[in-house]
């Protein structure tokens, strides 16, 4: 089995390939000035091209659906959406960078990642990967709380993911099929934010 990963979440943009029959990763990491949408598929075809795997012959595609930029996700999830668009053969796994973080460390996590000022994403694991604590979003004194109550759990840091750990994730759970594909973003985008604050000031002049 060949399993493609794309990671953009943060400013890193990664892919990597994973053939399963050989245990053999190939990956390509970048951190660049220019958008995840202007270096995001030079790099897959790129990346197809060194290991001389053509993109039908690709198995399984996963891909961080969060948490983490808004734009960064919407970018990797839209590109894989038209990557599989006219070859179904191609089964997509999404994946939240949290948990592909916690099966990396492989033990009990408390994994943490930067989000917006004043807040930090989070989620709790068994040494099994089974959530304890769901990924959220908590400001800084509700995580310091929650570190507290999991003081036992090794700490993780996540701030910049990789392709290669979400390949290894997908791989490990059987590739799951994600239907529909939808980003985690865990706290509302601004035009949501903006739609809740009209409905709050409609409202208030009702």
């Amino acid at each position: 089995m060949k399993i493609l990963g794309i990671e953009t979440s943060g400013t890193l943009a990664s892919v990597a390939l994973l053939n399963t029959e050989t245990n053999q990763i190939s990956e390509i990491n970048i951190t660049a000035a220019k958008t995840h949408s202007t270096t995001l598929i030079p790099m897959i075809h790129a990346l197809l091209d060194l290991s001389g795997v053509p993109l039908d012959d690709i198995d399984v595609i996963a891909v961080d659906t969060g948490p983490g930029s808004y734009t960064g996700i919407r970018i990797g999830i839209a590109c894989v959406k038209g990557l599989v668009l006219s070859r179904k053969n191609i089964r997509v796994s999404g994946v939240s960078n949290l948990t592909a973080a916690a099966f990396t460390h492989g033990d009990k996590s408390f994994v943490k990642k930067e989000a917006r000022t004043g807040t930090v994403y989070c989620g709790v694991y068994d040494e099994f990967q089974n959530p304890v604590v769901p990924d959220c979003v908590l400001s800084e004194i509700e995580f310091e709380n929650l570190r507290e109550k999991y003081k036992d759990f090794q700490l993780i840091e996540a701030n910049e993911p990789y392709a290669k750990d979400l390949c290894k994730f997908a791989f490990a759970q059987g590739c799951p099929r994600t239907e529909p594909l939808n980003a985690a973003y865990l706290e509302p985008t601004k035009a949501e934010k903006e739609t809740q604050m009209s409905e709050i000031r409609c409202q208030k002049s009702d």
